[in-house]
């Protein structure tokens, strides 16, 4: 409950005829000391020389029922204003001590055009549906704010404007089409696609954008923040999709057993299986080996062969920890067909691994497979191994 003995230390604050008039209106509410507000108006609203503070006085006189003061305050105020934000303060006083809603929306008008960013217009639109509920104006605010804007975040900020300021939830949805159609980037739709949630609650319009998010991912980090964003949004038929896609685009053994553990927890069993797959074909270390035994472990366990396999695999190589490190090494190295089947034969011979030599045997149809520039056989049998494949013509080293 205020009272003037309750206000009248916060006194010390006040260094505008603005904040004074704020304290009066206070010593006003129940149990209402007109005394003491006027005592405030009196003190300060002489020296007022900005439209600011002489709007705001003239605010305080109306209420305590001297309309003549009133008057003359908000007449000066007038003479005084200059920018748009004192327009604002000006409409306020127009409407709140002559009752003029024209008047005001004349200094609406005004404050308009003298306003050119998202946040003030805004503001003012704010500010109108508070003082003089005309949705009309404020959309008009809106809609100017519209052509200041290019990034999902605005657009964002300005359809929940609409929805929360103007009370117009159609307006803010056009808003958001209008987005849609000009923002493709995946990091602005799924900001978009979020912003549509929480404004409109719609989820299928979120999804479509969601999905037109999906569609435009090219890399793994951009296939990473869909799974951030199906997090968020809570929606496991999206999550899935996204750790399927963000698994197209993985190549380390840790990506894909990651994305694994995200498919099985959705109830994704075939798909966790098919990265745990390519995870064990990206495996370059003992550390690895471990969390992929482990990853199958946990998520896979039903797979007795998979399983089998993988544990001998992590035998070999903590059994052999060097060894594979060098062979890793000149994997890394090789770069034509003669060099992963040499280097195959080593590993069936030198570490008994016939996984990790068939893996080499697979790696050489990576090899350069330009067209030939000759007109010889484009298929033969290499004298380097004892199966037949096919060789383009022109391969240097068979």
């Amino acid at each position: 409950m205020a009272t003037r003995d309750t206000l009248t230390p916060k006194e010390a604050q006040c260094s505008s005829g603005a904040e004074y008039a704020a304290l009066a209106l206070e010593a006003l509410q129940e149990p209402a000391d007109a005394a003491y507000a006027k005592e405030l108006m009196d003190r300060v609203a002489d020296d007022c020389q900005f439209t600011k503070d002489l709007a705001a006085c003239a605010i305080v006189y109306q209420a305590l029922g001297e309309q003549g003061r009133a008057e003359e305050l908000l007449q000066t105020a007038e003479d005084y204003c200059m920018s748009g934000e004192e327009q604002v303060a000006l409409a306020e006083a127009k409407f709140k001590v002559l009752g003029d809603k024209a008047a005001a929306v004349g200094a609406y008008e005004k404050a308009l055009k003298e306003t050119g960013n998202l946040d003030p217009l805004i503001a003012l639109a704010k500010n109108v549906m508070n003082v003089i509920a005309d949705s009309a104006f404020a959309k008009k605010v809106l809609e100017k704010a519209e052509t200041k804007i290019s990034r999902a975040v605005e657009y964002g900020k300005l359809a929940a404007a609409a929805a929360e300021h103007v009370l117009d939830k159609e307006y803010a949805a056009a808003i958001f089409n209008k987005a849609a159609e000009k923002l493709s980037s995946v990091p602005d739709l799924l900001s978009l696609a979020g912003e549509v949630t929480k404004t409109l609650g719609d989820p299928q319009k979120a999804k479509a954008l969601y999905q037109r998010a999906l569609e435009g991912a090219t890399d793994f980090a951009a296939a990473k923040t869909l799974i951030d964003s199906a997090k968020q949004a809570g929606d496991a038929a999206f999550m899935q999709a996204a750790l399927k896609k963000a698994g197209e685009m993985a190549s380390a053994t840790g990506e894909y057993i990651e994305l694994a553990e995200g498919l099985a927890g959705v109830g994704d069993k075939t798909g966790a299986a098919a990265l745990l797959d390519k995870a064990e074909d990206a495996v370059a270390g003992l550390d690895e080996m471990q969390k992929l035994v482990a990853a199958v472990e946990a998520h896979l366990a039903d797979d007795a062969e998979r399983l089998d396999r993988v544990k001998a695999k992590l035998e070999k190589r903590q059994a052999n920890h060097a060894r594979y490190m060098e062979f890793q090494q000149l994997e890394k190295d090789a770069v034509s067909v003669k060099q992963f089947l040499a280097l195959a034969d080593r590993v069936r011979l030198e570490l008994e691994d016939p996984f990790y030599a068939a893996k080499l045997i697979d790696r050489r149809k990576n090899c350069s497979t330009a067209p030939a520039t000759s007109t010889r056989a484009t298929s033969r049998s290499c004298w380097r191994w004892t199966r037949t494949w096919t060789i383009p013509a022109g391969c240097p080293d068979c």
